[in-house]
């Protein structure tokens, strides 16, 4: 009974002193699900526990990117990312499970990070009754203390979020099948692989199929690997102490020389804030030992007028790893941090961020096992003066209980962690955007009277967050966004203003839309723009002909117009067309005015020389193939270039000077089209090119006696002949000739032949051996006729005897014969193709050979 009214007469005392009591957990904790921070909205998991007006803090708790290769990198911090992030904010007002906020959120937040929202109770002024404490980490929410007591804060107990941070790694007790001739070095694991034991946790998120192992997880200490070694102790902003190795009493026995490392140090940030990393588990093969990593310290946020301490403490150490019965320790976690601010202490307070001690082991006496890595000391930020007692020590190393031959060393290789850090406490980051309903309070005018060239403002009034406006007008059936310049500045803000409002707005129609953060739009009520307009000049013009501009006038409220020309003309015609005299540069100037003012626009145009097309050639014909070289000779400032080349290779180009092959026979046209910016001019030569096919010379020859028929074989027709017959008489240009040999013997005969551009020769041995027949003098030729003929041929002056007829084919040689008896007689040629034949005509004194020809 006395107790009970011990504790009775403290409450009413306090009651009557105005202080709160306080005592055990006195935060409520959400996990934030959704964030629409345009709209200062967080969703939570629960938002029972809080209401409008509660201070809160917003803090991510991890999302950071490490290295995860097989290597002393692992753990390694990349990135960062939003880890650590925090912020103090207001409810505003709580609809379900979104709370709004007064302000809009400052920082942008990971979810995948684990966010969570932290109630900040304020108090005018409180005692502490009973440890005040937080709900541990869970993975998702809790881990902070946080309150803020405006005049004073009585300490009739300590503050305490040790080990209340990241969880250390638990142990896993799984059969060992190591080999004593094996390294089991690696830096990750999956769970339940007996290699690795759980690393402790920290600011990045566990990699799947990647738990164990000696690497670091960032700031969260490595497992031991096997066999038996000790777990490496967790870090804050310095670096966690490794873990003991393990010693065998034989060489054939498991050996352990790859302990968990200590965590990795963060990156101090004045807007950050961690928990401490949890302490790596020691590597267990046996049941009831090895032991679990040290969890971490917690963060406590603490804002006061005055504190009377009494002797008490802020309590955010590393928890300890507890002492294995065997087999690895775990690493101690790794001090957390405390946020205080105060402007008097009143009386005795210490501060204790110490890291947890690494796990001892209580060793076989023939071998030493891996005791835990020493976690390091956590992080001081404050602001206040007579401030004493911080304990910022990194945790001791674990040691082997037993003394042992197999380690020098009871601790193995295990070494203590670094200590922490403190610092000045800078502004606590909140945002400071107020978070608005969206809605327009004043609207601009329906329809409003502007006098030209003066200057008119729209206005509006609106509230919400960030808002963005843009001014736009109705232009062929849709509104248009303004564009800031000299016609319309403000455009994108509340006030629109004309400085010089033109004519051509006579009519127009205004209006703004506002968007706010989150993309939400509103309109405003739209605006008539009435004026009297001013006349405004412009133009424009197009090049008709070589000289020959037509104008066309875009002036605007125009009643009266005046064009000068450049050259000494003008126009009072609306749209007129003016010819100038030659190439040249013109100002052009259309002067307009109307009953309000006048207006000028002036141009400059420039006329250039007409294009004339012109080229020259190297060859103009040949034999295919053969290559011909064109070079442009065109006038007047040529542009392009449009070559046609029918027959040639390539058909056409638009270089100035190609060059192009003509591979077929044949009278080949050429054309050129030059153009420059103001006309084009065509140069075509027909038949320009002749392409020749190579002539071949070829001849065949019929002997009779000494005379020898030849017949010209070469191919095309058309070429020209020179025969020389071998006998030193002069040559001859006949197509067949008839040559008739001095004497017996050899004689090389030539032909060549020759187009225009290129020539061939043939030749062949006549051979003229003795004959007995004779040859006719011209007295006594026979009469042929007629010759040409289209079949029949009359024969007279023969002999009164029978006279012998032959006709030779000068290829096929003799291919009819006749008799004929008396003086006349006649031979026929029908059936025979046309052709060139020869008539031998058979006498006693000799042979009269004629050419004929069947057509």
């Amino acid at each position: 009974m006395k107790p009970i009214l011990t504790s009775a007469l403290l409450l009413l005392g306090l009651l009557l002193t105005g202080q709160t009591p306080i005592s055990g957990i006195i935060n409520q904790y959400a996990a934030v699900t959704g964030i629409e921070a345009c709209a200062g909205r967080l969703t939570v998991d629960d938002a029972a526990g809080f209401a409008a007006g509660q201070s809160i803090l917003i803090i991510q708790m991890q999302g950071a990117i490490i290295d995860e290769s097989n290597s002393a990198a692992f753990g390694n911090l990349l990135d960062l990312g939003e880890a650590g992030r925090y912020e103090r904010a207001t409810i505003q007002s709580v609809a379900g499970d979104d709370l709004f906020l007064e302000e809009l959120p400052l920082n942008a937040y990971d979810l995948s990070g684990r966010v969570q929202v932290v109630s900040l109770p304020v108090y005018q002024s409180a005692i502490v009754t009973a440890p005040l404490t937080a709900a541990p980490w869970n993975g998702s929410t809790g881990g902070v203390l946080a309150l803020e007591v405006i005049d004073t804060l009585t300490l009739h107990a300590s503050l305490s979020v040790e080990g209340q941070g990241f969880r250390g790694g638990a142990i896993q007790v799984l059969a060992s099948n190591c080999q004593f001739f094996l390294d089991y070095n690696d830096y990750y694991y999956n769970l339940g692989n007996w290699r690795g034991a759980r690393k402790g946790e920290g600011v990045a998120a566990y990699l799947s199929d990647k738990e164990a192992g000696r690497g670091a997880q960032a700031n969260g200490g490595g497992g031991g690997n096997d066999h038996n070694t000790g777990g490496g102790g967790g870090a804050h902003l310095q670096g966690g102490g490794q873990g003991g190795e393990q010693s065998p009493n034989s060489v054939f026995s498991c050996q352990g020389p790859y302990p968990g490392l200590g965590g990795k140090a963060l990156t101090p940030s004045a807007d950050r804030l961690f928990l401490g990393g949890g302490g790596g588990a020691g590597h267990t093969n046996n049941a009831g030992a090895g032991s679990d990593g040290g969890n971490g310290g917690g963060i406590l946020f603490l804002l006061a007028g005055a504190v009377d301490g009494q002797g008490h403490a802020l309590l955010a150490g590393g928890a300890d790893a507890i002492e294995a019965g065997g087999d690895g320790g775990g690493g101690g976690g790794a001090g957390g941090t405390v946020v205080f601010r105060f402007q008097t202490l009143l009386s005795a307070l210490s501060v204790d961020l110490a890291g947890g001690k690494g796990a001892s082991t209580d060793n076989l006496v023939d071998r030493c096992y891996g005791p835990g890595g020493g976690g390091s000391g956590g992080r001081l930020l404050f602001d206040g003066a007579g401030l004493s007692g911080i304990d910022l020590d990194g945790g001791a190393a674990g040691v082997n209980l037993n003394a042992s031959s197999a380690c020098s060393d009871p601790a193995n290789g295990a070494t203590a962690g670094t200590d922490g850090q403190s610092a000045f406490l800078s502004d606590i980051p909140g945002g400071a955007t107020p978070n608005q309903p969206f809605a327009i309070a004043t609207q601009p005018p329906a329809s409003i009277n502007a006098c030209l060239d003066s200057l008119l403002q729209l206005s509006l009034v609106a509230t919400g967050n960030s808002l963005q406006y843009q001014w736009q007008i109705y232009q062929d059936g849709s509104y248009v966004n303004l564009v800031e310049g000299a016609e319309f500045q403000g455009v994108q803000s509340p006030v629109l203003t004309i400085p010089n409002v033109p004519a051509d707005l006579e009519g127009a129609v205004f209006r703004c839309v506002l968007t706010d953060l989150c993309g939400d739009q509103l309109h405003s009520a739209t605006t008539l723009l009435q004026v009297i307009p001013l006349p405004t000049a412009g133009f424009d013009l197009a090049i008709t002909g070589l000289y020959t501009v037509q104008f066309a006038n875009l002036s605007t409220y125009a009643q009266d117009l005046l064009w000068d020309f450049g050259d000494g003309n003008s126009s009072t015609e609306t749209d007129p067309e003016h010819i100038f005299a030659g190439p040249g540069s013109y100002l052009i100037t259309l002067s307009v005015q109307n009953a309000c003012g006048s207006s000028l626009f002036s141009d400059t145009l420039e006329l250039l020389p007409p294009a004339v097309a012109d080229f020259d050639l190297d060859f103009s014909g040949g034999c295919v193939p053969f290559d011909v070289q064109f070079s442009d000779l065109s006038t007047g400032m040529i542009t392009s270039w449009e070559w046609s080349f029918p027959g040639g290779d390539p058909a056409s180009s638009d270089q100035p000077n190609p060059t192009v092959t003509y591979n077929t026979p044949g009278l080949y046209d050429v054309s050129l089209t030059v153009s420059n910016a103001q006309n084009s001019d065509q140069l075509t030569l027909t038949g320009l090119i002749e392409a020749l096919p190579f002539p071949t010379a070829d001849f065949s020859f019929v002997l009779s006696g000494d005379t020898v028929f030849f017949t010209n074989l070469s191919s095309p027709p058309g070429l020209s002949y020179q025969w020389t017959f071998g006998d030193g008489s002069a040559p001859s240009a006949q197509t067949n000739p008839l040559h008739v040999y001095p004497d017996t013997g050899l004689y090389e005969v030539s032909l060549v032949v020759n187009n225009t551009y290129c020539g061939s020769v043939a030749s062949a041995t006549v051979e003229i051996v003795p004959t007995a027949v004779g040859t006719l003098s011209p007295a006594e030729a026979i009469g042929i006729r007629p010759n040409p003929t289209g079949g029949l041929l009359y024969l007279s002056g023969l002999p009164a005897r029978p006279t012998a007829v032959r006709l030779w084919d000068l290829r096929k040689g003799n291919i009819r014969n006749w008799e004929i008896n008396g003086p006349t007689g006649t031979v026929d040629l029908e059936g025979l193709p046309p052709g060139l034949y020869l008539l031998e005509v058979r006498l006693p004194n000799g042979a009269q050979w004629t050419k004929v020809v069947k057509n």
